[in-house]
Parts: C-alpha cells; structure tokens; sequence
C-alpha cells in the first residue's frame, strides 16, 4: 500500500436552493443553506484513500465564522 501525504487546498463550499436563477441585479429568497468540503488537494486526497493508500492531508482550513465575517466585511473594505 502506497503512502502519500496531500498538501494542497481545503475549501468549504456554502451552496443555497433557488427556485429559479436571478435575473442580473434580482435578490431571490434561497429554501436552505448547505455546506460541503471540497478542495482540489483534499478531492485528490479522497481519491487516493479510495483506491487504497494511506493518506494524510496538511494544508490550512480557516473556521466558518472567519469565512463568514470575511464575506460580510468584504464590500467595506472596497477589495479582494
């Protein structure tokens, strides 16, 4: 069985239901929030522990609530 250690990207994706796409500028009411892990690094780790390695992960996960205030803070401070 083959060792492998992943460094790479870790990614929380927050994804909402719409009943229908906006139109450009339209606010729509979403039915749920859910969060899914995700990451082109720890999509590979998962695959390589599917196909029998031994895997282990490093790279850097930031809590939801940083993402979050983040997120919310992002339009005052006029950048990325």
């Amino acid at each position: 069985m083959a060792n492998i250690l992943v460094i790479g990207s870790m990614n929380m994706d927050i994804v909402t239901q719409v009943d229908r796409h906006p139109i450009p500028g339209e606010t729509v009411q979403g039915q749920g929030t859910r969060f899914y892990a995700g990451g082109k690094g720890a999509n590979q780790a998962v695959a390589a522990a599917r196909s029998g390695a031994s895997v282990n992960m490093g790279g850097v996960w930031a809590t939801i609530s940083s993402a979050m205030k983040s997120a919310i803070d992002w339009p005052k401070r006029g950048s990325v």
